[in-house]
This record gives C-alpha cells, sequence and structure tokens, in this order.
C-alpha cells in the first residue's frame, strides 16, 4: 500500500474516532456535543459533553450537569442503561432539559478542589452561551458525593441558580465510605486521588466530603437520593445519614429506595428524583 492511502485511512479513523460519541447519543436518542477544555488538574486535554434541545428557550431551560460515578466518563448519561438512557429519561419527561456531562479528572478525583475547579470552569462556558436560571446537579457513586460537596462550594452566581441534586448512592463522610465499602476500587481511587489513607490524613478525607462544608449547604436546594437496600459498595446507610444531615438543616430530602447491590441508577428513580427536586 502506498504511502497516501496509508495516510488517508489513518485519516478516516481518526474521524471516526472523534465522531463516535456524537453517534453513540443518537441512538440513545439525545445527541451531544464533545467540547474540549485543558483541565486544572493536571494541564492536560480533557472533554465535557453537552447536549441542548433545539426547543430551549434560553431562561425557561434547566441545565442538569451531570458527575459520572467510578470507573465512568462524561459519556455515562447518555450510554447506560443499554435501551433507555438517562439522558434519553430525562430529556422525554423535560424537553427543555440541556444537560452538561463532566469528567472532572480523567483518573477517579473524587471531587476534589482542582477538580471543582473544572466543574466551575464547564458550567461557566456553557452558561456563556446557553443561560438559564435553574441548574440541577446530578450525581452517581463518586459522583453524587461530589455534587453534594459541590454545591457547598460552588462560586456564588453558580450556586443561586441550584435548585435541585439528584445523588445516587452518595456518602456524608469519605472517612466511613473507605471505612465501610466492600468493594477495594473505591478504596484504592479515594487514597490516589486524596493521597493518603485516612488514618494517614483524616482531614484530607474530611476536606472532601459533604459534613465538613453542610453549613454552606443552599437551604433553597432539595435533594433526591437513591439508595440500593443491599448496596455494599456504597452501603445503605450512608444514604441515610446524608438524609438525616440535610433534613437537620431544613434541606428538603426525598429517599427513593430500590432493591439489590450497587447498580446503574434505573431511569425511573432518577425521574422520580428529578420530579421532586423540579417542584
Amino acid at each position: 500500500m502506498r504511502i497516501p492511502q496509508i495516510l488517508l485511512l489513518c485519516a478516516i479513523a481518526l474521524l471516526f474516532t472523534s465522531s463516535t460519541a456524537g453517534l453513540a447519543s443518537l441512538k440513545s436518542g439525545v445527541a451531544y456535543q464533545k467540547h474540549a477544555f485543558v483541565s486544572q488538574i493536571d494541564g492536560s486535554d480533557d472533554s465535557y459533553a453537552l447536549a441542548v434541545p433545539s426547543s430551549a428557550s434560553g431562561q425557561d431551560a434547566t441545565l442538569l450537569v451531570f458527575l459520572h460515578g467510578l470507573n465512568q466518563d462524561f459519556t455515562e448519561p447518555f450510554k447506560v442503561p443499554a435501551g433507555l438512557t438517562i439522558a434519553q429519561g430525562l430529556v422525554k419527561e423535560y424537553p427543555h432539559l440541556a444537560i452538561l456531562s463532566c469528567n472532572y479528572g480523567k483518573t477517579p478525583s473524587w471531587g476534589t478542589k482542582l477538580a471543582r475547579e473544572d466543574i466551575t470552569n464547564n458550567i461557566h462556558a456553557v452558561l456563556e452561551s446557553h443561560p438559564v436560571n435553574r441548574i440541577v446537579l446530578a450525581g452517581d457513586s463518586m459522583g453524587a458525593c461530589s455534587a453534594l460537596v459541590y454545591a457547598c462550594l460552588a462560586p456564588k452566581d453558580i450556586a443561586e441558580k441550584i435548585t435541585g441534586i439528584i445523588a445516587a448512592y452518595p456518602s456524608a463522610d469519605l472517612e466511613e465510605l473507605h471505612k465501610t465499602t466492600e468493594a477495594p476500587l473505591v478504596k484504592s481511587s479515594m487514597e490516589t486521588a486524596l493521597g493518603k489513607k485516612p488514618e494517614e490524613d483524616a482531614a484530607v478525607y474530611r476536606q472532601n466530603s459533604l459534613e465538613a462544608h453542610l453549613p454552606f449547604f443552599p437551604r433553597h436546594t432539595k435533594v433526591g437520593i437513591i439508595s440500593a437496600s443491599e448496596n455494599t459498595v456504597f452501603p445503605a446507610k450512608l444514604q441515610t445519614d446524608v438524609a438525616r444531615l440535610l433534613k437537620n438543616r431544613d434541606v428538603p430530602v426525598k429517599m427513593i429506595q430500590i432493591e439489590g447491590n450497587l447498580q446503574t441508577p434505573p431511569v425511573k428513580a432518577v425521574v422520580e428524583a428529578m420530579q421532586f427536586v423540579m417542584q
């Protein structure tokens, strides 16, 4: 094969690779664009996904900011569950919904300070071209923990818009999660992201946990919590603790119980949580 032909095939392969995300999202019924940015975590190139409905009407639109779970990436809401995805289920219920799905680190970051800066920069970039007056944060496991902390520490202009949080399998205390999870991957990912084991530096776990920042949690924000009854990875008791802490601060909370162990949040449960926080 001649060199020009090889170069042509390489170019076609690169084009296919760059468009794969969009094609996958179309299969789920929700098309998204992949946007590049420079991560504050390590200065490397990273990406986020943005789906904006053609029917969005400016200030009447709601922006859902999704933070993926452990071992997932920014494509999570557009590809799971198989069949009816999270994005498709939400957009079906809320046609004006725009969805921003953040990577917040190419490796599990657990929503640390620099990861939160990435989230903020992503949101600001979207709001520049798609202004909204309402933001709903959503997260799965690691993303749920990160979303709750982010709500406490977000810049004022963003925090004022956060009216709801959908948290699937959250924990208010990362040290307690490290202690009670039966998944070695959860433990090791936290140790990598936070730099230490809890017994070596409990403060860094506390600094990245909801419990330490509760006084700053926006009380105008409603929280829908999804909890699995037999969850051994993100134990159900931890979600009960989150609900109790928030209710003690007069934050409206709805617990949504599902059966079984850790799983992709069922679309029905996510939509139920969204209905609660959008009321």
